[in-house]
């Protein structure tokens, strides 16, 4: 048992330790920004499922809209 050669740890690498930490907030400031994508896109007041079907049929007002701006350019 005593008998077996040490084996050390190698020590890390500073560039290899500096890119994980840029990496990580890289990742964090990226999830904050998603999160504030998704507060942006919902409707104040209201539950995720009604703030969906809400967007849903504003979307769909603004193609009956353009689809009508188009179609009448083109008589």
């Amino acid at each position: 048992m005593f008998d077996q050669p040490i084996v050390e740890r190698k020590s890390s690498s500073p560039l290899a330790t500096s890119l994980l930490v840029l990496s990580a907030v890289f990742l964090l400031t990226a999830s904050v920004f998603v999160g504030a994508q998704i507060k942006g896109l919902t409707v104040s007041g209201s539950t995720p499922t009604d703030s969906a079907q809400t967007l849903e049929s504003q979307q769909k007002k603004a193609i009956r809209d353009a689809r009508s701006i188009l179609t009448n350019e083109d008589r």
